[in-house]
């Protein structure tokens, strides 16, 4: 009994191996029939993707996602830009013997307010 199962077992998985290489070979014709009928439905497809895109574009959700992503990337962009102006700028104050006295007071009017 072990024995014929086996053999059915071997059967069937050479069949399904046998399928599967040809289904889903380089030249599988299903490759060629689901081209077809994308081509024979190709408006209709093409009208439902339409009408899902302005629904999510129309979406009060998506464009608020949107503004938001927008908004970030464009102040992202324009912080970048600004790292080495802000540094140049910090490096200057350094420079200036008045305010980076005035920085060292503030700092130390902080410290003082901290452990009172």
């Amino acid at each position: 009994m072990d024995f014929e199962r086996e053999i059915l077992n071997g059967l069937n998985d050479g069949i399904q191996k046998s399928i599967k290489d040809q289904m889903g070979g380089y030249n599988s014709p299903l490759t060629k029939m689901i081209e077809s009928v994308m081509d024979k439905n190709r408006e209709s497809i093409m009208g439902k993707m339409d009408a899902a895109l302005k629904s999510v574009i129309e979406n009060p959700d998506f464009k608020a996602a949107l503004v938001e992503e927008f908004n970030r990337k464009v102040a992202k962009t324009l912080l970048s830009g600004l790292e080495g102006l802000v540094a140049k700028a910090a490096n200057s104050f350094k420079q200036d013997p008045t305010i980076r006295a005035k920085m060292v007071m503030a700092i130390q009017a902080i410290i003082e307010k901290k452990e009172a």
